[in-house]
This record gives structure tokens, sequence and C-alpha cells, in this order.
């Protein structure tokens, strides 16, 4: 099909996403044909290598991801690596979220998985430095307070301790509405496909470490039906001056956790997230409640600097904190958090105690419980 064949057509309704698998091979792209306009877009088939293509009849991955339906031109070099199109009036200058995948995806394969005090990997510079810089220049937080984590009169009838009212997140997971500019929605919207608009994260850390994952949900994992059955939560964090979180372990149902933090500039490195080990080597913990710092050691602190990735597990060990945040901090320890869980109460059928995996602030029971256990403690 030449350039003069191509109609301009709506693509917003294109389900079937570019996979981000290409290889650096733009030809193995997922892409659709132009239509006339009205009816939905076909599938292109896949082109063959090695050639020049500058005409219209491709739609550009960085479309698909975006739902941008204008028609870009797509230019493939004869060494079959994509490159970039001139940047034109309605298209988005941004990383497409196909490539910041990839980039991404390379991340987590090169880096060192450790497992004590329990499986974690520290990756710094984690995004490209076109994308950080993008995310330091397009904080959301200028615009936006957030809506708290908990709020206050929540957290009193769970008779919550720590501060989450401080903690204040743009839900992107909730697609909550937020101000900005088209610019910075069009950069932001770029990261949320890349993180969300699939399964393709879970599935990229689960490569990373398979075991966790077959140990924990046996041949869902492996034969690919587990991911849509997940909780998947992204958003934007800050944290007001003296929000603190105690040692925890998350609660049953969360598998894993990724914190993205935006340090401005370095200096602040210790208020980050602290993996800590009990000294009780005896001592685990299911979920729900939190600790004081005195039984705990800092084995090592994921910091809070620029362009730092962390990345851990729910295990019944993995204790973990942040110490009190203070006014100093630049942008209030502003980040990102990426949380994949299985469903309220868990993913299968509990046989012997169905209530194991339930949240214990969830229910008056637990809350109820709860409230014994906290007076308990108290007494001693």
């Amino acid at each position: 099909m030449s350039g003069s064949d191509a109609t301009s057509c709506d693509v917003s309704g294109v389900r079937e996403w570019d996979e981000c698998r290409r290889d650096h091979i733009g030809h193995r792209a997922t892409l659709a044909e132009p239509c006339e306009d009205g009816q939905q877009p076909r599938r292109a088939q896949r082109r063959p290598p090695n050639r020049v293509y500058q005409d219209s009849s491709w739609i550009s991955s960085e479309a698909l991801l975006t739902g941008v339906g204008e028609m870009t031109m797509h230019t493939i070099e004869t060494d079959g690596r994509p490159v970039p199109a001139p940047a034109r009036e309605g298209v988005s200058p941004f990383m497409p979220s196909a490539e910041l995948r990839l980039h991404i995806e390379a991340q987590l394969e090169a880096a060192t998985l450790e497992l004590f005090p329990f499986p974690h990997l520290i990756i710094k510079n984690f995004f490209p430095d076109t994308v950080y810089k993008n995310i330091q220049t397009y904080n959301l937080f200028n615009k936006n307070k957030g809506q708290a984590w908990i709020t206050k009169s929540r957290m009193l009838l769970n008779r919550n301790t720590t501060p989450y009212d401080h903690r204040m997140q743009i839900n992107f997971h909730k697609s909550e509405a937020y101000e900005a500019t088209q610019e910075e929605r069009g950069f932001w919207d770029t990261v949320i496909q890349a993180f969300i608009a699939d399964d393709w994260f879970p599935q990229i850390v689960y490569k990373k470490f398979p075991h966790y994952f077959d140990i924990r949900f046996g041949e869902l994992a492996s034969k690919g039906t587990l991911w849509p059955k997940l909780k998947k939560q992204l958003f934007l964090q800050r944290h007001e001056p003296n929000y603190y979180i105690g040692p925890h372990t998350d609660i049953a149902t969360r598998i894993f956790t990724c914190i993205f933090s935006f340090a401005s500039r370095p200096g602040f490195e210790a208020y980050g997230t602290q993996l800590l080990r009990h000294k009780d080597p005896m001592a685990r913990c299911w979920g729900d409640s939190h600790y004081g710092f005195e039984d705990f050691t800092v084995e090592k602190t994921a910091e809070y600097a620029p362009n730092n990735f962390l990345l851990f597990f729910k295990t019944r060990q993995s204790f973990h904190a942040v110490k009190t945040i203070l006014e100093a901090v630049p942008n209030q320890r502003w980040g990102m958090q990426f949380q994949c869980y299985e469903p309220r109460g868990g993913l299968f059928r509990e046989l012997s105690r169905p209530e194991l995996m339930s949240d214990g602030n969830s229910t008056t029971l637990g809350r109820a419980a709860n409230w014994a256990r906290d007076l308990v403690e108290r007494v001693r």
C-alpha cells in the first residue's frame, strides 16, 4: 500500500497493542493498516526486514500505545532497526511506551537478584536519562495535592498509628482525574501505558524470579493464566513531613512491590526504604501488623536517590520501613509505586484457614482482633 492510498482514521479502538517483544526489529511489531473512516483497523501483514518504508501505511507503535489517531511516517533502516519518525504536530515527542518497555526489560534482566534479608533487587539510573528529565519537569504534584492513602477518619476506625494521611497519591490505576497540561498528560500517559496497559510488567517480573511465582502459584504462572487474575496498582506518591512507616511485611495478598525514587538531587539517601532483619531470627509475620524499630536491624537502604528503583517480593520476613520524613527532604520524598496483589481474600480457596489471606483491617472482626492484639501489647 502506498502513502497515497492511506486514508486517515481513528485508531483509538485498537485493542491489540505492540507486545514490545520486537528485540529491536521493527517488522515484528503488531501494527495496523489504514482503513476507511468508521471501520476498525485491520492487522497489518508482517513486513520483511532489510527494506525501507517511508510511506504512511504504518501506524507507529506510539500511536497504538497512546491512542494518537494520526498516522505517522515510520522508517526502518536496512539493518531492521526502527528509526524515530521526525516530530510532527499531533505526534507525541516522548519516548514511545514500546521503546520504554524494551529499556525496562533490559534493566531487569541485567540486575542482580539478592535473596537476603528477603528477595529484592535495586537498580540505579533505572529510567533513560531523557525520561527521568521529563519526570522532574512534569512533576504532577506541582499542580495537584493528591489523595491521602488512608484518611484520618478511617485511620481512627482501623486504630492505625502510622500517619497514612501524610502519604498523598495520584492513583493512575483508578484513572483518577488530575490537573495537567496536554504536554504533561502526554508524557505520563506513555509511562502509564508501559506499566499497566496489559499484563506485560508482572510477566517480566516473573521472568526475573520464576521460582517465587511457581512455588506460590503453581502451574498458573507458567501457563499464563495467572496474570489477569491479579490486582495491579500504579501511583505517584509524596510524603508530607513527619510521615513514617514502621517495620512490616505487607498484607498477605501482596506479591511484589516496586518503589521508584524521584529525588531531584542527592543528599537524602537515608530517607529511602529500609530493608530490615528482625533481631529474633525465628520471628515472622504474615502481614497486617506494624512493629517498633527497636526490634530490628537495618540490613540495607534502597536509597532515596535520583532515578533509583527497588523491587522486592512479599515473604513472611520481608520487613521494611521508612524513617520519619523531615521538612528538608526535597519535594516531600516523591516517587512512584507499582504494587501487585492477589484479590482480596486470596486467589485460592483455602481449606483450613479461610481468613489467612484476609486483610485484618478490611472487616469488623479483623479490626476487633487487631484492637485486642494492640491492647495486649500495651499491657505487656
